[in-house]
């Protein structure tokens, strides 16, 4: 995978129960809204679940599941590391469904995502992690990119706004305060292991995680 550049400029999509604003750049606002509303007038509910995630935010979540006992192999095959995520860049949007658990498999067997598959293209979106995927991610059928493709044409439609609280939810994972010598060394046993994608963890990455 390669780094990812953190966005700038980001628009409010709607807000988690949580509190926390979900953001994304003012394209993939725009493409996201106009897929979702003309989802519901086939019928199909999308809700938003995550988007904009900065760098300093994805060091937080690799941390705790460290602490939480995770190896660091594992954690990387369903968390990016700092620098890598494209939820850095404001065009990457977790999708789920009122009712059903997100961030699962699962997912993949719901009217939603058969509808995914065949219209998100239109928008701009693409799947970002399909099963046996290059980079070594974790299957994610709930993960998708805003990525036009040169001389598709994009459906236009509705202006962005605000989706209001998501119908399920899923627990935040929370940020451990466990002392930095011991995620130093969870980490440096690692130094040498490649994530599956291919690259080395640099002491950028190192520093991310464990400050």
């Amino acid at each position: 995978m390669k780094p990812q550049p953190e966005a700038a400029h980001l628009v409010s999509v709607g807000a988690r129960p949580d509190g926390r604003d979900i953001k994304l750049s003012s394209g993939a606002a725009a493409a996201w809204a106009r897929m979702r509303a003309d989802a519901a007038a086939s019928g199909i509910e999308l809700a938003a679940i995550s988007g904009f995630r900065s760098i300093e935010r994805q060091g937080e979540i690799i941390r705790g599941k460290l602490a939480a006992g995770e190896e660091i192999g594992a954690v990387l095959r369903v968390v990016a590391a700092p620098g890598y995520s494209e939820h850095h860049t404001g065009d990457a949007i977790d999708i789920g469904v009122p009712g059903e658990t997100p961030l699962t498999e699962d997912f993949e067997r719901t009217p939603a995502f058969e509808w995914l598959k065949a219209h998100a293209m239109i928008y701009g979106f693409h799947l970002s992690f399909p099963r046996d995927n290059p980079h070594g991610i974790a299957y994610e059928p709930w993960h998708w990119r805003f990525s036009p493709r040169p001389g598709r044409k994009i459906r236009q439609g509705s202006r962005p706004g605000p989706q209001g609280p998501n119908k399920a939810w899923f627990p935040v994972n929370s940020v451990s305060s466990e002392p930095r010598n011991i995620l130093e060394k969870d980490l440096t046993a690692s130094w040498a292991m490649r994530f599956a994608s291919g690259f080395l963890m640099s002491p950028v990455i190192v520093t991310a995680i464990v400050r």
